[in-house]
């Protein structure tokens, strides 16, 4: 009898340790860990993380603060692919060069910030 508790037991918290992704009043923040550090106006960028969304609730944004304030949103037509793990975007053309901070927005949740410069048009990323 002990060892069928103990196995319901160990099952319920496995259940119970399980990240559910659709529970009302919980929110999930997304999460970047990698992203292309550098690139010109009309060079595709690459973001890596968990949780990004997609394209219809989300948004990008470079040249931010290290605090995820301020920056430029990427337009969606820039977005070549998007999942829930990777991003894949062109840089508009109207980008300045510069250094600064990019982060994804997914419902108005923000991820973490991650560095990010936009290079010169021309120059070697």
């Amino acid at each position: 009898m002990k060892k069928t508790t103990l196995l319901l037991s160990a099952s319920t918290l496995l259940v119970a340790c399980a990240p559910r992704m659709a529970t009302a009043g919980v929110t999930i923040t997304p999460v970047v860990y990698q992203v292309t550090s550098s690139a010109a106006p009309g060079q595709e960028v690459t973001i890596l993380g968990r949780y990004l969304g997609g394209p219809k609730d989300s948004a990008i944004y470079v040249g931010a603060t290290l605090g995820g304030h301020g920056g430029i949103a990427i337009p969606p037509q820039d977005v070549v692919r998007w999942t829930s793990s990777e991003i894949i975007f062109k840089l508009p053309p109207n980008l300045n060069p510069g250094g600064g901070f990019l982060f994804v927005d997914v419902g108005s949740v923000a991820s973490n910030t991650l560095p990010f410069s936009v290079s010169a048009p021309g120059s070697s990323s």
